[in-house]
């Protein structure tokens, strides 16, 4: 994408936003935001206050998400995107999550069951780590 498409604030002024063409719904890029947000947090500042606003980065922040998603449609292998697709959809209800996270979604306090995206970032880290070292089974 021009850079001069991208929502940003450049000199004072305020740039178009993109249309972006991936094809997921709002719940799963807010799916993606978090996964996103798990694996580039956010560092917490101790010191400098001049390298605030790079500490504070993180990949969840606009457009990093939109963009990943159109990365995946245009480069990914088309069933491993409807199957992202289908992860991503699940991770954004209750049941999705606790189907395939298990037990990291239940709380002893309502909602008894959690979406991913109101799990602590620890919580989605260890799961990412998770399902990372398993196979679909572990899904």
């Amino acid at each position: 994408m021009e850079r001069s498409k991208m929502s940003l604030l450049s000199e004072g002024k305020l740039v178009v936003k993109p249309k972006y063409k991936h094809g997921f719904s709002s719940s799963q890029i807010d799916s993606l935001t978090v996964v996103c947000e798990a694996l580039i947090p956010s560092v917490p500042i101790n010191g400098n206050p001049h390298s605030h606003n790079y500490y504070l980065s993180s990949a969840s922040l606009p457009p990093f998400p939109h963009e990943t998603a159109e990365l995946m449609v245009k480069r990914g292998i088309p069933k491993a995107v409807v199957a992202v697709s289908l992860v991503l959809k699940l991770l954004s209800t209750r049941l999705g999550t606790l189907f395939l996270c298990g037990g990291a979604s239940l709380d002893w306090r309502w909602p008894f069951i959690h979406k991913f995206s109101e799990l602590s970032i620890d919580k989605r880290e260890g799961i990412l780590q998770k399902w990372s070292r398993g196979t679909l089974s572990s899904l």
